[in-house]
């Protein structure tokens, strides 16, 4: 075997070894927390947890585990790094609070609420969340029928699909967002009318 053959062989060799370290590495760490920065409120490191999102506050931070539950560290005077139980998807941290997003989609929210930023609103009728330093924000889920967002699914959307009724594409009357059965089947009927009077009245306040 040539010199050049042999310094090739070793060059792929040490090319796939690295890969593969590189692979079983990130398999290892894979959903783990790292943090940098001003660590005097315990800006701790995670290490094979299970993580799928995380939030950094003024001082705290949380985390949202694959399970549905909430860790917390850092600054918690408030009470804002001592999350509840409960089955949550999404989270936010603002100045000295966090909000949480349950997957039935209401709202948890503690810590500092001098403002109301740690109450969130009832209902159970929300998509997304986000915290600022002293409010937070949330955005409601759409339903199937609400063609006039966002007043929710009322009479206003009624009278859309009326004038859409037993319309197909290429008539006069013909509205495309009114075709809300699943799969579209491009006519506005009794299917779509279904969908519509499941989701009467969702979304309204």
């Amino acid at each position: 075997m040539s010199n050049k053959t042999s310094l090739k062989t070793s060059f792929v060799s040490a090319v796939i070894c690295i890969f593969v370290s590189l692979c079983f590495v990130q398999s290892v760490n894979a959903g783990s927390i790292v943090s940098w920065g001003d660590r005097r409120f315990d800006g701790r490191d995670f290490e094979n947890a299970q993580f799928q999102a995380i939030a950094a506050g003024g001082w705290h931070s949380i985390a949202l585990k694959s399970d549905g539950s909430i860790a917390g560290w850092g600054d918690d005077i408030y009470g804002q790094a001592s999350p509840p139980a409960g089955d949550f998807v999404a989270i936010a941290a603002g100045g000295a609070h966090s909000i949480a997003l349950k997957s039935d989609g209401s709202i948890t929210g503690w810590g500092w609420n001098y403002y109301g930023q740690a109450s969130p609103p009832a209902g159970n009728d929300f998509a997304a969340i986000a915290a600022g330093d002293l409010h937070s924000l949330a955005i409601t889920k759409s339903y199937a029928g609400d063609f006039v967002s966002p007043y929710g699914v009322d009479f206003i959307d009624f009278a859309v699909l009326g004038l859409a009724w037993y319309s197909q594409p290429g008539d006069g009357n013909w509205n495309a967002i009114c075709d809300i059965s699943e799969p579209n089947d491009n006519v506005i009927d009794e299917l779509d009318l279904e969908v519509f009077v499941e989701n009467w009245l969702r979304g309204v306040e």
